[in-house]
């Protein structure tokens, strides 16, 4: 999932995914699939590690079980 109620994993910050994962849990979803857009290099690595980081720190809604690329990367 990309995001939900204006937040997206491509703003590229820990408080995002903890938005998300918040909002979702709300609505019963316990776990999802961190998902990007097509982006280039930079902004990818910089997504990839705010969603490692939100991970670390502990989500306090729905559990990122892991990350999808989308992109031409792959």
């Amino acid at each position: 999932m990309h995001g939900i109620n204006g937040y997206d994993v491509m703003n590229g910050n820990t408080e995002a995914v903890q938005d998300i994962s918040e909002a979702i849990l709300s609505l019963g979803v316990t776990c999802f699939l961190s998902t990007t857009l097509t982006s280039s290099e930079a902004d990818l690595k910089q997504v990839i590690t705010a969603i490692r980081d939100a991970v670390k720190q502990r989500l306090q809604g729905a559990q990122s079980e892991d990350m999808f690329l989308e992109g031409p990367y792959l």
